[in-house]
């Protein structure tokens, strides 16, 4: 081949390179890594699955779960939270915690059946796929797979171009997991601001009343705001501890007195500064 149309190419590979990682820096969440891929190596794409491994406390892979399904048509995104637990070979999974697993381009069954590990991450009546497993510091987190209903081969171009902006991807998508985890931490920062501030008033307050039916009503409207629940209710055990009574209550919905025995295992619990959580299906009697 001439020299300068070499070069050519290569300049032309360059600028592909340079504009997808362009792209891919500008992206905040998975899906949008996901759309860049789609735009650019995912030409005819019937949908893409975004798979999550989910590891216990001590690092240990415990099963994983499609997340996101995405359909490159509309850039329309699906939840279908599918689990696949059971089907998991952990322990040939696990070696992507330790080794930079590979890009894995899946043109024909039998390149599908090659790899037995890789079915349970492929959806049915799909012919080719090109996944990519995507790693933080502990290993392999999600996996992203683009799936072709109809066979679909993958040019040496896309393949030379997907391992050489490889490790850049999984730089960009970790500073993606470091962002999230900084604006959860700063959201749960600011609640616990709000939350000292909301009881410092309280306190504030009930030093400067000593009427017991104003402090109770306000301390039903700073749970119902600082629980984002949809009704409060306290109640008052009487001083021979044979009754309790409900003091205060927001939304008000009852207008008559309410009397309860001081009795029984959930009165002996809650002395204990246990939790009481009671569902629909759960009656206090």
């Amino acid at each position: 081949m001439d020299k300068t149309i070499t070069q050519q190419l290569d300049r032309n590979r360059i600028e592909i390179q340079y504009t997808i990682l362009s792209d891919l820096v500008m992206t905040k969440t998975l899906i949008e890594i996901v759309q860049v891929l789609l735009r650019y190596v995912g030409d005819g794409a019937d949908f893409a699955d975004v798979i999550q491994l989910d590891y216990d406390m001590r690092g240990v892979l415990q099963g994983a779960s499609i997340v996101y399904r995405i359909d490159p048509k509309n850039n329309s995104v699906d939840e279908p939270k599918m689990t696949f637990s059971d089907q998991l070979d952990v322990e040939r999974l696990y070696s992507w915690s330790v080794n930079e697993p590979p890009i894995y381009f899946l043109e024909t069954e039998a390149e599908r059946d090659a790899e037995p590990l890789l079915n349970v991450f492929l959806a049915e009546g799909v012919s080719s796929s090109l996944m990519m497993p995507l790693s933080k510091t502990h290993g392999v987190a999600h996996v992203i797979v683009i799936n072709w209903h109809t066979s679909h081969v993958f040019v040496d171009d896309i393949r030379q171009l997907l391992n050489r902006i490889r490790q850049q991807l999984d730089v960009i998508y970790q500073n993606q997991q470091l962002l999230q985890q900084a604006q959860s931490t700063s959201s749960q920062l600011a609640e616990q601001v709000h939350l000292q501030r909301v009881l410092n008033d309280l306190s504030m307050f009930a030093s400067k009343n000593s009427d017991e039916k104003l402090l109770l009503d306000k301390s039903a409207r700073i749970l119902l705001e600082i629980m984002k629940v949809d009704h409060v209710g306290i109640m008052l055990i009487e001083d021979d501890r044979k009754m309790a009574y409900l003091a205060t209550e927001l939304p008000v919905q009852v207008e008559r007195e309410i009397r309860i025995p001081y009795d029984g295992g959930v009165w002996k619990k809650l002395e204990r500064g246990e939790y009481q959580f009671l569902n629909d299906e759960q009656h206090l009697e």
